[in-house]
């Protein structure tokens, strides 16, 4: 009988008791694994929160935790998370519960600290029992029981947000408990299931900012590597482009000069001439300094600051103020731009600010060049370079315009140079201080000089307009002047809904202003026969502007929109769809002005819900793992976004179908919609052709328009692949985002760094993106430790993700290779396909066990697949390469790939050399064994070798024992996190280590792992005579026989000096033959270096 019941993983389980397991999970619906550090609880895994390697990944619908994780060291907690999030499936949760430390702290503040706060099964609780764990168990040395991390509502949230987790929500219970709910992908309607009636916490703006920026900045840190490739690009430069940095300093500050000029000092690349520009004398510290120079000005500092920068010869040139710091590699980013881009003549970056206790936050990630958003506002700047000759011809800044110098500056590159000229690196360069700049105007002042200096430029440009004050603070609201003679055609495809059709037809012909328009409504055989009727009915009006078109065919979504295009008059089409409503006078007014400027060649509106939440509002390439989404969908109406993007008119790259203004002219010249696609997808494929060239698209939201409809079949999945197949290269990155935001969560700092901006733009080494299938064990030895390895020898950018990566994700990282361990579930193989359809790299499958042949007693078997095997064999159709661990498990596998190459396991030196165990440290020998609980029947081996030997020796276990064995132990030691793993195993001063294999094919084709971490501990060791173990090892091989390993190990401990000789031999042997660091080329030719 098939078990279709979905799997829940119970960590820390605790005794069997249903008061610990969640009513969510129905046990007709849901089967229990229960995974426990205590065996003495019988649980169906013995493992800890941050070592669960013996759960395969991906194989867990669910995790369930009650009051566990506050049981972790604050360092434990990011492991064991991610252990939750590693085990899920694709749509699996975590649903996790523990103390909720704020409202535990209201009792602290009354002093009741010892009161009872509630009882449990258990008994009385008090919040001293919440905060620090049960007394009643920790006071008798049950430390597992105290309590090491607490969490409030927003630590919780985010530390599941760093993890990984891609839809958090977190719920308070009104009484002492935290419950949260998280997603390892974003469903499409998310619900809290702790069954609970209380708000779910939502950070705020500034808070997701803040936070996801600080793990970005972690991610994101300088590393030697890093400025090793840079070094290497910048000696490859024909020629090193010269760049001149004025600093411009209003007040005598040599503190924050000095913060400015010891940033400059950590570039990689230099600018050649770095000016101070001051209106007052340096001080003695900087009087002599051959760093920089040094110019008094006048009363004008940006009279002064043009002729420095025009008479100094460079190439380019730029003005930063005093206390403002840099990047360590923001001007080799800026100059390697410049090189790879010579028809760049004005290039930005991304900047950031330093607060008022020195640390960074309020990070800008900027679009690409985006005109109609910089007559929006000035976001152009901080850190900027200009072209000096070009300076020059502009005669450099405007000092009318002080305080928004360099916002006027950008209007002039725009109208002499254009939109193309301007170059954008998607990097974090610039260091705003906080307070600081050149100017001391208020506020409003210089917001009034940004809106004359861009009334000036569209006066410049010869464009009618008039500039007034944005609805965000601080932008501008340009209102496009059209003359009477443009003309409209207001096109609607009647769908089967009459109502809305009605609504539709009745707004535009009672709230448009605009007189020069007409109304064209068609309806095909399937809208319905009243809505035909409807249809009919409009064009026997007898009203000159408004036509019918009544299809006695049924017409494909293209079609239909194609056909009515055709037949229209207007110089613009205006697609409306039949559930929109018009709720504003000056409505097409408004998009006819947009639509007419030069270069535009669609504008959209703003759609909204019948509950007044923002439906649409423009569109981001690849946001939630969809083709094309809205950033701000279902946030309030007066939601600013980020930074105002929700508030202002901007460029995207694709606009919605439900109502979309182009000129008819450029509509016929781009063939109209395509067949292929249907509603949005439809409307973004011709957004993108519409792109290909100088055009733009223009999106506002001083229209808003009423929307009911839901988005429409030709945005399901099944539909998606010819649009990656079409456009995926563009979508990698969308010009009106950045590549440092995430497209899992519209404008959120991308968390993962996998993801965010590529420091290598120049590709100077081969990309590995690898897949490891744990943290621990073989996902250490065989993914993680080569990669770590290749990138610090600087053989290879190998890039770590752990979570399944979209086509747009996968196509930002444009791997040349991805190296996926042990990918046997279905999905899993479903990610590959993926992979392989869009993703154009080489694809290695890395697996280190026989795992279609696995014992009967292995913990790891009832986590595998029923059909592993035939998972193994799809998943290696579609991979170019096979890389195994051990020749026995290459011939076994033969038969299913036709490149199948042997990647013997190495030890990593950083982690293992060093360590000295002691000899002798014990009144008896010290005889130790080590392993995990995936080994029990390699422990069988031993047991009646343990107890035969239990006088003679000290037994020592580390990582699992049995009860059956544990009387007979000197010691045993749980397992450790992977980290501490070399040297806790050196702690155990081991006089022989023993290294036991039950006699399986699974065990033949094993690594010799366990060799190599005791021989390089200089363990003398014994093991099963069994093929991993045989060869030139050093070591005394025995049979599987009781008489057999109790003679072998007497043989050892009766000559002290030569077993320790035999420590040596292994040491030396291991040491000098199976150091991952003296293999490297192995693991360069396995991933195809």
């Amino acid at each position: 009988m098939v078990d279709n019941k979905k799997i829940v993983l119970h960590v820390g389980c605790g005794p069997v008791s249903e008061l610990t397991f969640h009513p969510h999970f129905k046990r007709d619906e849901w089967r229990e694994i229960r995974l426990d550090i205590d065996p003495d609880l019988n649980p169906d895994i013995v493992a800890s929160l941050t070592d669960m390697r013996v759960v395969p990944s991906g194989s867990m619908d669910a995790v369930w935790s009650s009051h566990n994780v506050e049981h972790l060291f604050p360092h434990q907690v990011p492991t064991a998370l991610r252990e939750f999030l590693r085990v899920l499936k694709p749509g699996g949760f975590a649903l996790i519960t523990l103390p909720d430390l704020q409202a535990i702290a209201g009792l602290v503040v009354a002093d009741k600290l010892d009161d009872v706060a509630y009882y449990s099964p258990g008994g009385p609780i008090a919040a001293h029992d919440m905060i620090y764990g049960w007394r009643a168990e920790t006071q008798s040395g049950n430390d597992f029981m105290c309590h090491r991390t607490g969490f409030t509502a927003k630590t919780l949230y985010w530390a599941l947000i760093a993890a990984g987790f891609a839809e958090v929500m977190v719920q308070r219970d009104g009484h002492y408990a935290l419950w949260a709910t998280a997603y390892k992908q974003r469903p499409a309607e998310p619900k809290a299931l702790a069954g609970i009636d209380t708000e779910i916490y939502v950070p705020s703006q500034s808070e997701q900012l803040k936070t996801g920026y600080h793990l970005w900045q972690d991610q994101h840190r300088p590393t030697v590597e890093h400025k090793a490739l840079c070094e290497q690009r910048i000696h490859s430069w024909l020629r090193s482009p010269r760049i001149h940095l004025a600093l411009l300093v209003s007040q005598p500050n040599d503190r924050l000069l000095a913060a400015s000029i010891g940033s400059l000092a950590c570039q990689y690349h230099m600018p050649a001439r770095v000016t101070v520009v001051a209106p007052f004398a340096p001080s003695a510290e900087w009087r002599d300094n051959d760093r920089l120079c040094w110019h008094v000005a006048g009363d004008d500092l940006l009279l002064e600051a043009n002729r420095v920068l025009s008479e100094f010869d460079a190439d380019w040139v730029g003005v930063a103020d005093g206390g403002d710091q840099f990047a360590p590699h923001a001007f080799f980013a800026l100059a390697e731009a410049a090189l790879s881009h010579p028809d760049w003549r004005m290039v930005y970056s991304d900047e950031d600010r330093i607060n008022n206790a020195g640390a960074r936050d309020l990070p800008h990630f900027k679009p690409d060049f985006n005109p109609a958003l910089l007559r929006s506002y000035p976001y152009v700047g901080g850190l900027s370079l200009i072209d000096q000759r070009l300076f020059r011809r502009l005669g450099g800044f405007d000092s009318r315009f002080l305080g928004v110098e360099e916002y006027d500056l950008v209007l002039r590159v725009l109208e002499q140079a254009g939109a193309a000229a301007f170059g954008h690196v998607a990097d974090l360069l610039y260091h705003r201080l906080t307070d600081g700049g050149h100017c001391n105007l208020p506020v409003s002042a210089l917001v009034e000089k940004g809106r004359a200096a861009l009334a000036a430029h569209l006066e410049r440009q010869g464009v009618g307009a008039d500039v007034v004050h944005g609805v965000f603070p601080a932008s501008y609201r340009v209102r496009y002047r059209v003359a009477p003679e443009v003309s409209a055609s207001v096109l609607i495809v009647a769908d089967s809904n009459l109502a809305h059709l009605q609504r539709c037809v009745e707004s535009v012909l009672e709230q448009t202003a605009w007189p020069n328009y007409e109304l064209v409504v068609l309806a095909d055989a399937a809208a319905g026969e009243d809505v035909r009727v409807y249809v009919a009915a409009l064009g026997g009006l007898g009203e000159p502007r408004i036509r019918a078109v009544v299809a006695d065919e049924a017409l494909a979504w293209s079609e239909a929109r194609n056909r009515l295009a055709a037949e229209s008059l207007g110089e613009f089409l205006v697609f409306l769809h039949s559930s929109c409503a018009i709720m504003q006078a000056d409505w097409l007014e408004e998009l006819l002005g947009r639509a007419n400027q030069s270069g535009v060649a669609a504008v959209g509106p703003r759609l909204l819900k019948p509950d007044g939440k923002v439906h649409q509002a423009g569109a981001i390439l690849g946001l939630d793992n969809r083709p094309v989404s809205s950033p701000f969908s279902d946030e309030a109406l007066e939601y600013p976004g980020y930074y105002g993007r929700a508030l202002v008119a901007q460029n995207f790259s694709a606009l919605p179908e439900a109502c979309l203004v182009i000129r008819h002219g450029v509509f016929a010249a781009s063939g109209g919609f395509d067949a292929h696609f249907v509603g949005d997808l439809a409307a973004a494929d011709l957004s993108l052709r519409l792109t290909q060239g100088v055009d733009r698209l223009e999106w506002t939201p001083f229209v808003s328009l009423l929307h009911s409809g839901q988005a429409l079949a030709g945005n399901a999945p099944a539909d998606w692949g010819a649009f990656y197949a079409r456009w995926l290269s563009k979508m990698a990155r969308d010009p009106a985002y950045n590549p440092n935001l995430s497209l899992r969560h519209g404008f959120a700092v991308e968390t993962l760094a996998c993801l965010s901006y590529d420091p290598y733009p120049w590709k100077p080494l081969p990309r590995v993106l690898v897949n490891p299938a744990d943290d621990t064990g073989s996902g250490e030895y065989r993914i993680s430790a080569p990669a770590r390895m290749l990138n610090q020898t600087l053989q290879a950018q190998v890039i770590t993700s752990r979570a399944t990566l979209s086509p747009v994700e996968m196509a930002r990282v444009a791997p040349d290779v991805i190296v996926m361990q042990r990918q046997v579930y279905e999905h899993q193989v479903d990610a590959i396909r993926r992979y392989q359809r869009y993703a154009g790299a080489f694809r290695v499958f890395e697996l280190d066990d026989l795992i279609t042949d696995m014992p009967a007693k292995s913990a790891l078997r009832p986590f595998m697949p029923t059909d592993v095997g035939h998972w193994l064999k799809e998943a290696l159709a579609i991979c170019d390469r096979f890389v195994v661990s051990t020749d026995a498990l290459a011939e076994a596998y033969r038969h299913l790939h036709g490149d199948i190459r042997v990647a013997p396991n190495y030890l990593e030196g950083a982690r293992w050399k060093g360590l000295a165990p002691l000899r002798g440290a014990g009144r008896k020998p010290r005889v130790g064994w080590s392993g995990g609980n995936s080994h029990t029947g390699d422990l069988d081996v031993i047991t009646e070798v343990v107890k035969v030997l239990a006088d003679e020796v000290e037994w020592v276990f580390f990582g699992m024992c049995t009860d059956e064995i544990r009387p007979c132990l000197h010691e045993y030691h749980a397992g450790v996190e992977l980290d501490d793993y070399p040297a806790k195993l050196a702690s155990l001063n081991l006089d022989l280590a023993l290294a036991p294999l039950e006699q399986h094919p699974f065990n033949e084709c094993k690594s010799h792992l366990k060799l190599l971490e005791y021989g390089v501990l200089g363990y003398p060791v014994i093991a099963t005579d069994i093929r991993p173990y045989q060869g030139d090892y050093p070591v005394t091989r025995v049979a599987n026989h009781v008489e057999d390993w109790v003679g072998a190990i007497r043989g050892h401990l009766a000559d002290a000096e030569q077993n320790a000789r035999r420590g040596d031999a292994l040491r030396e042997h291991v040491l000098s033959r199976w150091m991952l660091e003296d293999h490297l080329d192995v693991w360069q030719a396995a991933w195809m270096l």
